[in-house]
């Protein structure tokens, strides 16, 4: 797998390396359109939804719909957290101060939510304990205009940033589209979605894992009628990330800006290209079939792609499966989830139709997190691991998991046999940190591993030491040396 591919693997599946993302801009970029139009008003799109009352093609959550192919399932993720953003008006980009901001919505462990509050005079505002989950409505009233954002996710333990959400005039998105031929394609869903930059993606890792689960809710969807055409209305302005899928054909990403007169540059023309389809069996180590696993496909080569262009399906009786590759992908990236198995990450050329793989168990691992020099325990910290059968990543195989210490500063994960290729670590007091034997560098400076990162049947016990962070102090001013209030620093 190439350099690039690894970075995708990291973030996929560890949802954290963060200083390896930082040299590759390029892996956030759209499939045909590079990041243009992006701006400073894509930041509540990447896993936040939006207006309209769409929904994805796989919205259901993972708790109910079988083994969690992602993260952790919905009753493992309850806690409280916040909620923030930045209120603008579109045509004039001037920050709205005193909008009206209303969250609405139940949480993870049931809990009912409804609070409001008042955009400050820097047109943010800041809701500080909310109970954690991810389909919140937010409701905006600044002036003569207004806003819904529909499914909005909040994380247990940290602080959700939605960036800048613009008020404007509303406009109709109109397009056409065509085949490799140039014929219009009937029946062809189109959905929209915010686009997003690099700053959302690193911002959103830590949550990334679970919400990968199911397709991200659309701001509005449609569908092309005869000769291809199609028109969704009343969008709100800002910068959008248009997803066309259509049987038979690659699905296809374009970026456009909606203003009041719709988008950008006219009426979009879309053209699809056939695609091919993957198609294999997953059987347990002696061989049979595995009814019932999750089957999830993305393009190994670009984030965006990654995250909009997953494709999902499930086993049949016999452990078959058949499914679309993601648009434009040479490699894939595959995920294989079944009850009593740890999840399978591996990767397949697009277009294979004789795909085998197999799911293996036979460990537990027990990842014990301390705090360096005094060894007290450290709960409540939250752990994404890899496994395969050499320490070094890039393997054909992988196993990887995702687990919360308890009060003795233990996270239990079902595994197999193998070597701990990475442990990314969050703690909402303590930061984030990473350990790789395989990295240049080793361990992060935060997560200290063990020298020997085995895993043994039946059962491994693995000690991670947390070092405490630094502490930077420092002050932002303008080019004439004058202070600059409010500025956010990541």
């Amino acid at each position: 797998m190439g350099h690039r591919g690894i970075l995708i693997v990291i973030v996929l599946v560890a949802a954290a390396a963060i200083f390896w993302l930082l040299g590759g801009a390029d892996l956030f970029r759209s499939g045909d359109d590079g990041n243009g139009g992006a701006g400073d008003g894509g930041r509540e799109s990447l896993l936040e939804s939006g207006a309209g009352d769409g929904g994805g093609t796989s919205a259901d959550d993972p708790s109910s719909t079988g083994p969690v192919l992602f993260g952790r399932a919905k009753e493992q993720r309850v806690g409280v957290g916040g909620l923030t953003a930045r209120v603008m008006d579109f045509s004039t980009g001037a920050i709205v101060a005193g909008a009206r901001v209303v969250i609405t919505g139940t949480g993870y462990g049931d809990e009912k939510v409804s609070e409001r509050l008042e955009t400050d005079a820097n047109g943010r505002f800041q809701f500080a304990a909310l109970a954690a989950g991810d389909g919140y409505s937010l409701h905006l009233v600044g002036g003569r205009y207004q806003r819904t954002l529909g499914g909005v996710s909040v994380d247990a333990d940290a602080v959700r940033d939605l960036g800048t959400i613009w008020l404007g005039e509303r406009a109709g998105l109109e397009g056409t589209v065509y085949d490799a031929e140039g014929r219009g394609v009937r029946g062809a869903q189109v959905q929209v979605h915010r686009a997003g930059s690099l700053l959302d993606m690193l911002g959103i890792l830590p949550a990334m894992m679970e919400q990968m689960d199911r397709d991200p809710v659309p701001l509005a969807q449609g569908e092309t009628r005869q000769g291809g055409a199609f028109r969704i209305a009343d969008l709100d302005p800002g910068p959008i990330l248009v997803v066309v899928r259509a049987a038979g054909h690659r699905q296809k990403m374009t970026k456009a800006v909606m203003t009041g007169d719709g988008a950008a540059g006219g009426p979009m023309e879309i053209r699809l290209e056939a695609t091919p389809v993957l198609a294999g069996i997953v059987v347990d180590e002696r061989g049979r079939g595995i009814a019932g696993a999750r089957v999830a496909c993305m393009d190994q080569s670009d984030m965006e792609q990654a995250f909009f262009g997953r494709q999902f399906t499930q086993t049949d009786d016999g452990g078959r499966f058949r499914i679309d590759s993601p648009p434009a992908a040479a490699k894939v990236s595959v995920i294989v989830a079944a009850e009593g198995y740890p999840t399978l990450f591996t990767q397949a050329d697009a277009g294979s139709r004789d795909l085998r793989f197999e799911l293996r168990g036979g460990a537990e691992l027990v990842l014990r997190v301390l705090e360096a020099g005094t060894e007290r325990v450290i709960p409540n910290a939250r752990m994404m691991v890899m496994i395969g059968d050499e320490a070094s990543m890039g393997g054909k195989q992988t196993t990887h998991g995702y687990a919360v210490t308890d009060d003795r500063g233990e996270a239990i994960l079902a595994s197999r046999p193998g070597k701990v290729q990475m442990v990314f670590l969050h703690h909402a007091e303590r930061g984030s940190g990473l350990y790789s034997p395989a990295m240049p560098m080793g361990a992060s400076s935060i997560l200290e591993g063990p020298e020997d990162p085995a895993v043994k049947a039946p059962r491994t016990t693995l000690v991670f030491h947390v070092n405490q962070g630094r502490t930077i102090r420092g002050r932002v001013a303008d080019p004439d040396g004058r202070p600059i209030a409010g500025a956010r620093c990541q």
